[in-house]
């Protein structure tokens, strides 16, 4: 999966659901697994504050059909 584009600063966006939906535009799935069956897959964000982009990533993720499991890990998060 990648992330392409630019996006507004999230801390100028109010709502969760707002930064999800101009999130959402940002990543689309580069199709390179090959291999048959379906696989796991780890997101590494390197910030956690509302969760928006982790949930813009999985809701990205769920669309391949090679995805089985997503799990998510954050090195830091806001207060």
């Amino acid at each position: 999966m990648l992330k392409n584009g630019t996006t507004p600063q999230m801390k100028d966006i109010e709502l969760r659901e707002e930064k999800i939906e101009v999130l959402m535009g940002c990543f689309h799935i580069k199709e390179t697994i090959t291999n048959e069956g379906s696989w796991d897959v780890l997101i590494i964000d390197d910030l956690y504050s509302s969760g928006a982009s982790l949930s813009a990533a999985t809701q990205t993720m769920r669309t391949y059909d090679k995805v089985r499991n997503i799990y998510v890990a954050a090195f830091t998060r806001t207060k």
